[in-house]
């Protein structure tokens, strides 16, 4: 029963992150598409209707290109800084769970009590 819930969890885990990468790979074109067409100083008109772009400002595209570039690198050193900052390392525990969901538990070797001279020297190293 444990395996099914953790090949479960395993698969909603996958589609989150499936999700997620969608979802972080849709505005940066939007975004840059949006800068490029901002950039535009004569655009193609055909019977009114709107065209491509035939010239653009490429000094005008560098600079908010530039700026869009900044703000993400800001953002982004803001919450590297808020994580450093805020992360607390879980505690250290003596007992685990393997992939089976059986416990672990950590064995002490601080005294090994041989029952004879060559056990004794094993593990001393003498």
């Amino acid at each position: 029963m444990l395996k099914t819930r953790l090949w479960l969890y395993d698969a909603v885990h996958v589609e989150q992150d499936d999700l997620i990468c969608f979802a972080g790979s849709i505005p940066g074109p939007i975004l840059f598409g949006a800068i490029i067409d901002s950039s535009c100083t004569v655009w193609e008109d055909d019977c009114g209707v709107k065209g491509a772009c035939w010239i653009y400002d490429n000094f005008e595209m560098s600079k908010r290109l530039f700026l869009l570039t900044l703000v993400v690198k800001i953002i982004s050193i803001i919450f590297n800084i808020l994580g450093f900052v805020l992360y607390k390392a879980p505690p250290e525990s003596s007992v685990g769970y393997d992939v089976t969901g059986e416990t672990i538990t950590t064995i002490s070797t601080t005294e090994i009590r041989g029952s004879s001279e060559d056990d004794n020297r094993l593990v001393n190293g003498r």
